[in-house]
């Protein structure tokens, strides 16, 4: 694909970016057989560490580069999905799931990919059973009754 074709259908090159992530994120999925890939998934943990060191050159170009929004806007898409979900608290409650999933990946490409993958997984594990995030489940949950 030409220069002129990429233009057409991206506005700029941290779109172009944000696409290729989205695009090898999902090559990922399709060779792992992960079930959930397009939303914030526990069970994913593990995949979405390895897979993120998987193309840790990528990520350490763009943060060389200056680009992290365009790490932000990829996994926004990703761990988001792309259907609108009419209930607002599920809506605050998987933001707010990826990207306290992002900000541990930025801390840990900051800090050069360590510990490994499975150690990221398993704090990760640890966070969202944490008695913190769990006042946040009963909170939601007396909100709905």
């Amino acid at each position: 694909m030409g220069r002129v074709s990429y233009f057409r259908a991206f506005h700029s090159k941290q779109e172009v970016l944000t696409y290729k992530i989205v695009r090898l994120w999902n090559g990922y999925a399709a060779r792992y057989n992960l079930k959930i890939h397009d939303r914030f998934d526990l069970d994913n943990a593990r995949a979405f560490f390895a897979f993120n060191l998987e193309i840790r050159n990528v990520l350490q170009v763009l943060y060389q580069a200056g680009l992290q929004q365009t790490l932000y806007d990829a996994f926004g898409q990703i761990l988001l999905g792309f259907e609108q979900e009419t209930d607002l608290l599920h809506r605050f409650r998987e933001k707010y799931c990826a990207y306290g999933l992002y900000g541990l990946l930025d801390e840990w490409i900051v800090n050069d990919f360590e510990p490994g993958p499975e150690q990221m997984a398993d704090m990760l594990v640890q966070i969202v059973h944490s008695p913190y995030v769990g006042q946040m489940e009963k909170a939601d949950n007396s909100l709905k009754q």
